[in-house]
């Protein structure tokens, strides 16, 4: 895991924390949002390489949320952020008609 999450699955967890090679680095952190960032600042800090099963969704993250490296997006990646672009787009559109 790299994230971990403790408490009851249906409520907020009682502690969320980063765990890196089976080793919890951070705990306590405030919420999801606050740990992938956190996440990723490490993950740059020490030189790390995104996890093989996880690569494209760090990928996304990275590229399509932060904005980092945008312009450097594979075509799997492409092919998300425009679908997602035009879902968004079209879902605003059908709620003024």
């Amino acid at each position: 895991n790299m994230i971990e999450c403790m408490g009851h699955y249906f409520k907020s967890p009682d502690d969320i924390g980063i765990v890196i090679k089976g080793v919890r680095v951070i705990t306590g952190l405030k919420d999801l949002a606050i740990a992938c960032a956190v996440l990723l600042g490490l993950i740059y800090t020490w030189s790390l390489s995104y996890p093989m099963q996880l690569n494209n969704t760090f990928d996304v993250f990275q590229k399509c949320f932060l904005e980092l490296d945008f312009h450097k997006l594979s075509k799997k990646v492409q092919f998300l952020k425009y679908n997602l672009l035009a879902w968004n787009r079209n879902d605003f559109i059908q709620s003024y008609i």
